[in-house]
């Protein structure tokens, strides 16, 4: 999740520009700046109710509602809300413009989390068939490592 911040301090500083819009046609984005916001606090409930805010008022592109659920899924998980986490994601991943291994290996976490270590051995074997893993990206022995962890 670390690798998350830079882009989710990008994105607070961008939509907490155009939450300064006064135009009646541009979105309101205040409550999707708050919910970045409250992520960076680790303030979980607020990153919930100001993401759902932040759905129900405006009308984003597919990679903004991706970003707005992925930090809810963390929020879900953060909260040890694994089932809600588990739908967060996938909402997330199936909004995304590309597939993300690291999104597969975080929502394997969160079904391993949620009591279904099947299905997140099944996720990560996915990664390794269909090729996702970057060797500079991800060393062999996490890849490993991560095999044995969701296997438990």
């Amino acid at each position: 999740m670390n690798t998350r911040w830079p882009a989710l301090i990008a994105c607070s500083v961008i939509l907490t520009g155009c939450a300064g819009m006064q135009n009646p046609q541009k979105a309101n984005l205040v409550h999707c700046a708050n919910q970045l916001k409250a992520s960076k606090a680790e303030n979980y409930p607020l990153v919930l109710q100001e993401g759902d805010l932040c759905l129900q008022k405006n009308t984003l592109p597919a990679s903004l509602q991706s970003l707005i659920y992925a930090v809810q899924a963390d929020a879900y998980s953060n909260l040890k809300h694994f089932p809600e986490a588990v739908a967060a994601k996938e909402k997330s991943m199936q909004l995304a413009v590309k597939p993300d291994p690291r999104a597969n290996l975080d929502l394997s976490a969160m079904y391993r989390d949620a009591g279904n270590p099947k299905k997140a051995l099944e996720l990560v074997q996915y990664n390794l068939d269909n090729g996702m893993w970057k060797p500079e990206r991800v060393p062999a022995s996490t890849c490993r490592l991560t095999i044995i962890w969701a296997s438990r």
